[in-house]
């Protein structure tokens, strides 16, 4: 009886009110089943993290041991550390603890002891696991992959790392150049030559980093790309001759005021402003007059050529820029001109009434609580 009961009162609703409750039948069990994911994820989350730790406070023993040896021990104690490692890292989960404990330890040490952690990295032969890494799909596993193999300096990967400098992922490029530069032992940076991706910002900052490290006489003539085809690299190399005063490539600097790109010429014309010396004031006095039309340029070189003028030699060669049609130059021109022997003089050659426009300006400049 109840059963019919039941079944007439199901009948007995509409079908607006069966589709309602089809809908909460079905987001109740959704419900209750991503409950079950997220508590499910945690307990896993906690169980991987509890196994974690305890392989790093096993492995952090061990590698401190190794770390620590000196290279006329005997080899005893490393073959019994080595195998008390190698007992734990059967899973893959178990490699990637230790790798990422020794890359932590070999940044914080130097010398045999640096060595004795990469001795580790190899006779595991845990660079295997870093290696098939860049073979995977996943461009996270990628990036990790060259990461690992750049902190442990593993030299015999730029190969493999170079053939990713056309990876489409745009983080995999910046980590295979930034780990090819800490790789390349002969500073020759070669692998740029035919680099197409962009060399960013913060790339410029991790390079620069880690060129800090190295011995400046040993670094590379950066004016070797300052007519790369990539335009990020041509920016890079002049930013870089200038953080490392590469003096010498001063005169190729110069070629580059000329340049089309007014971005590029500009980066060169700060280079220059930092570096060039009295000996190059002649040259950049007669390419003065290229730099016309590029106004925040020729305020540049002017503040150049005040400090490194030669008064008799090079006043002729600024005086034209007395009649730009540019406010801001002709006073860089002015100040120029004031400290090397003077505006006045040349002022001669101008109309009346720009005569007295730049008297103006000398007066300002000469102005004692302007400066």
């Amino acid at each position: 009886m109840k059963y019919f009961t039941l079944t007439y009162l199901i009948q007995a609703f509409s079908e607006e009110v069966n589709i309602l409750l089809s809908i909460s039948v079905i987001l109740l069990l959704l419900s209750i089943a991503l409950v079950l994911f997220i508590l499910i994820s945690r307990l896993v989350k906690s169980y991987h993290l509890k196994k974690e730790e305890k392989f790093k406070q096993l492995f952090r023993e061990i590698i401190y041991g190794i770390s620590v040896q000196e290279k006329n021990r005997s080899d005893q104690e490393s073959d019994l550390a080595l195998t008390e490692l190698n007992k734990n890292i059967h899973s893959v989960f178990g490699q990637q603890v230790l790798i990422d404990e020794l890359i932590h330890v070999r940044k914080n040490v130097v010398g045999t002891s640096a060595d004795n952690i990469y001795a580790v990295y190899l006779n595991l032969e845990l660079h295997k696991n870093s290696l098939k890494k860049l073979k995977s799909i996943s461009w996270v596993t990628k990036a990790r992959g060259i990461r690992e193999l750049a902190e442990m300096d593993y030299s015999n990967a730029i190969l493999q790392i170079e053939q990713l400098l056309s990876a489409p992922q745009q983080t995999i490029r910046e980590e295979s150049i930034l780990a090819l530069i800490r790789l390349s032992k002969n500073n020759s940076f070669n692998f740029i030559n035919d680099y197409k991706g962009e060399i960013t910002p913060w790339i410029e900052i991790n390079i620069h980093k880690h060129l800090l490290t190295l011995d400046a006489r040993k670094l590379p003539n950066f004016s070797l790309w300052f007519n790369h085809s990539n335009r990020s690299v041509r920016s890079f190399s002049i930013k870089m001759t200038r953080l490392f005063r590469q003096i010498e490539s001063v005169p190729d600097l110069l070629l580059l005021l000329s340049e089309a790109d007014k971005d590029i010429a500009l980066l060169a014309a700060d280079a220059i402003c930092d570096m060039a010396g009295q000996e190059y004031a002649t040259p950049l006095a007669e390419i003065l007059s290229n730099t016309w039309d590029y106004d925040q340029i020729s305020i540049r070189l002017m503040n150049t050529m005040a400090s490194i003028g030669d008064p008799d030699i090079h006043s002729k060669f600024l005086t034209p820029f007395l009649s730009h049609p540019d406010y801001e130059v002709r006073l860089a021109t002015v100040r120029a001109l004031e400290q090397l022997n003077g505006t006045e003089q040349h002022i001669q050659v101008l109309e009346k009434d720009k005569q007295v426009a730049i008297q103006q300006m000398i007066a300002h400049v000469n102005n004692t609580f302007l400066n």
